[in-house]
């Protein structure tokens, strides 16, 4: 089941604008909080998880559990930041900062390729955001 336009979650602190992406796990949802700035809602994907056996749903569910808590501490330019977590139903939902722009894919690929000097830049910012992910041993999993 995805969410729909209009629909309100977590006692009507967020309403969902539209989908923005799926994951092979996860969906993320556009939506806006009680005050009108626009955040990002991740989920887990309910109709995986009703694929799939009662303890590869549980290890799911905590591995998302785990990566919410740990993507919250990790505080850096360059990380989304993490606002609120919360539980839907049965889903665990993390909400996070909404960051208008596009992703360095979209920026490459009408291009076919980036100065070094632009790239490097690009580079240097990832790494320095993989040093505070890796200090805090967030890894992300597998199923």
């Amino acid at each position: 089941m995805t969410w729909a336009s209009g629909q309100k979650l977590h006692r009507d602190r967020y309403e969902i604008k539209q989908q923005l992406g799926q994951g092979n796990f996860a969906i993320t949802y556009l939506a806006e909080d009680r005050d009108g700035k626009e955040v990002v809602i991740k989920t887990l994907d309910s109709n995986l998880l009703n694929q799939l056996s009662n303890e590869d749903r549980d290890r799911l569910k905590s591995g998302f559990a785990d990566e919410s808590r740990k993507l919250a501490i990790c505080k850096h330019p360059n990380i989304v930041q993490v606002i609120d977590t919360f539980e839907e139903g049965d889903l665990k939902c993390m909400v996070m900062e909404h960051i208008l722009g596009d992703n360095l894919a979209k920026i490459v690929q009408p291009r076919g390729f980036l100065p070094a000097k632009e790239a490097v830049d690009y580079i240097q910012q990832i790494g320095k955001a993989l040093i505070v992910v890796h200090e805090q041993g967030f890894l992300h999993f597998n199923l």
